[in-house]
C-alpha cells in the first residue's frame, strides 16, 4: 500500500510511513482511521511502558531480596523444579527454625491472621470456581439455543467468542482498543437507528396515501364540485330533479304555451 501525502510537516510523512511499515495490510481510507490508529498505538506504548517500569522495579526488588538472603533464591529455583514448597522451606530453614517462628508468642497473631487470610482467599476461589462453571454452563446452553435460532455456524460463535475473551483481557491489563469502543457504541444504537428508521418510513408510507387520496379527490371521485362566481352546480345524477329544475334556463311561460303581458 503506497500512501501519498501532500503534508509538509516531514514529521507527519514519518509517521504515516512507520504506519504503514507497521500495518501493511491496513487501507486507511481516510485521516480520521489513521489518526485513531495513531491514538491507539500511542496508549499501547504507554500501556507497554507501565508494565517494563513494573517489572523493572519487581526485578529489582528480588535482586535486592536474593541479596540480602540467597535462601530465598534457591526455595524459589527449586520450587519452580517442581519440587514441594514445605519441603524446601524445612530444607532451607530447618524444621526446627519454622517451629520456633509458629509458636512464638509475638508472632502467633500475624501468623493465626495469615491462615484465616489463606483460608478465606481459598473459600473464595472455591466460590468463584463453583460460580464461573454454573455461569459459564447456563451461557453456553443459551448461545447455544442463541446460534440454532439465527442460523450462525460453530465458527462465527466461536470467533466471536474468542475476540470477546481477547477483549477482557485487555480490559484487565488496561488495554481499551478504540475499535472496541466504537463497536460497542455502535451496537447501541442499532436499535434506536432502526426504531427510528422505521418510525420515518411509517411517517412518509401515511404521507405518500393522504397525497394519493387528494389527488384522487381533485382528480374526481364522485362528490360535487363547488366552483366559485355565476357557474352553475354541476351534478353527477339528475335523474330525480323536481319540475322547476327540469326545465332549465327555459322561459316556464312559453313551454306551457302562455304569453306573458309586458308591463311598462
Amino acid at each position: 500500500m503506497k500512501v501519498k501525502s501532500k503534508g509538509k510537516n516531514k514529521e507527519v510523512n514519518t509517521v504515516v510511513s512507520r504506519l504503514v511499515e507497521l500495518y501493511p495490510e491496513r487501507v486507511f481510507a481516510n485521516d480520521d482511521e489513521l489518526y485513531d490508529q495513531i491514538v491507539a498505538d500511542r496508549d499501547r506504548s504507554r500501556h507497554e511502558k507501565y508494565e517494563l517500569d513494573r517489572l523493572r522495579d519487581e526485578r529489582k526488588a528480588l535482586n535486592e531480596l536474593f541479596s540480602r538472603d540467597p535462601r530465598s533464591a534457591a526455595f524459589l529455583q527449586r520450587w519452580r523444579s517442581g519440587e514441594d514448597p514445605a519441603v524446601i522451606l524445612i530444607s532451607e530453614y530447618g524444621q526446627s527454625n519454622i517451629l520456633d517462628a509458629i509458636n512464638d508468642p509475638e508472632k502467633i497473631s500475624a501468623i493465626a491472621k495469615a491462615n484465616e487470610e489463606y483460608l478465606d482467599r481459598v473459600s473464595q476461589s472455591e466460590k468463584l470456581e463453583a460460580e464461573y462453571n454454573t455461569n459459564l454452563q447456563t451461557s453456553l446452553e443459551a448461545i447455544d439455543a442463541w446460534q440454532e435460532e439465527s442460523g450462525l455456524s460453530d465458527e462465527d460463535v466461536d470467533d466471536a467468542i474468542v475476540r470477546l475473551a481477547e477483549i477482557a483481557t485487555d480490559l484487565v491489563k488496561g488495554l481499551i482498543d478504540i475499535s472496541t469502543v466504537q463497536l460497542l457504541i455502535d451496537g447501541e444504537r442499532h436499535d434506536t437507528d432502526l426504531a427510528e428508521a422505521a418510525y420515518e418510513g411509517e411517517i412518509r408510507g401515511r404521507n405518500a396515501k393522504i397525497e394519493e387520496h387528494l389527488r384522487q379527490r381533485k382528480a374526481g371521485d364522485g362528490v360535487p364540485s363547488i366552483s366559485s362566481g355565476s357557474d352553475r352546480l354541476e351534478l353527477q345524477d339528475r335523474t330525480d330533479l323536481s319540475a322547476l329544475e327540469r326545465a332549465g334556463n327555459d322561459d316556464i311561460f312559453e313551454r306551457g304555451g302562455y304569453r306573458r303581458v309586458k308591463r311598462f
